[in-house]
C-alpha cells in the first residue's frame, strides 16, 4: 500500500505542477491581452482627439477662406466701381477741359480729383498686397484672384498717373 500511496501522491504532485503551469500560462496570456488592448484603446483615444482637433482646424480654415473670398469679391466690386467712376470722370474731365481750357482753376480741380483717385487706388492696392501676404495658407484660387486684382489696380494706377499728366 505504501507504493500505491506514493504513486498517487506523485501523480497528484505532477497534476498539481501541470495545473500550476497552465494557470501561469493563462495568467500571462491575460496580462498580455490586457496590455495589448490597453495600448489599442490609448491609440484610439489619441486618434479621436486628433480627429477633433483637425475638424476644428478645418472649420476655422473654412470660415477664414469664406471671409477671404467675400473680401476678395468686395475688392473686385470696388475695383469695378472705381474703374467706372474713373471712366465717367475721364469723360467729364475731357469735356470740362475743352470747355475751360484756359481756366487754371478747372485744371487744378481735375488734378485734385485725379490725386484723390490715385490715393484711393493706392489704399486699395495696399489692402490687396496685405491680403496676398497674409493669406499664404489660403487656397490657390483665392490667392490667384487677389494677385489678378492687384495687377488690375497697378494698371489703373499707371492709367491715372498718365491721365493726370495730360491735364
Amino acid at each position: 500500500m505504501d507504493d500505491a500511496c506514493r504513486r498517487e501522491l506523485e501523480e497528484a504532485r505532477a497534476r498539481t505542477a501541470q495545473m500550476e503551469k497552465t494557470m501561469r500560462w493563462w495568467s500571462d496570456c491575460t496580462a498580455n491581452w490586457r496590455e495589448k488592448w490597453s495600448k489599442a484603446r490609448e491609440e484610439r483615444n489619441r486618434a479621436r482627439d486628433e480627429c477633433r482637433r483637425l475638424r476644428t482646424e478645418l472649420d476655422t480654415a473654412t470660415i477664414d477662406r469664406a471671409a477671404l473670398v467675400q473680401h476678395r469679391d468686395e475688392l473686385v466690386l470696388r475695383t469695378q466701381d472705381l474703374e467706372s467712376e474713373l471712366r465717367t470722370l475721364s469723360v467729364a474731365d475731357t469735356t470740362a477741359n475743352t470747355q475751360c481750357r484756359a481756366d487754371i482753376l478747372c485744371d487744378a480741380d481735375v488734378q485734385t480729383d485725379n490725386h484723390e483717385l490715385a490715393v484711393d487706388d493706392t489704399r486699395i492696392h495696399q489692402e490687396i498686397t496685405e491680403n496676398c501676404h497674409h493669406t499664404d495658407s489660403g487656397s490657390p484660387d483665392v490667392l490667384e484672384q487677389l494677385k489678378q486684382a492687384q495687377i488690375v489696380m497697378e494698371a489703373d494706377q499707371k492709367y491715372i498717373l498718365v491721365f493726370a499728366f495730360l491735364f
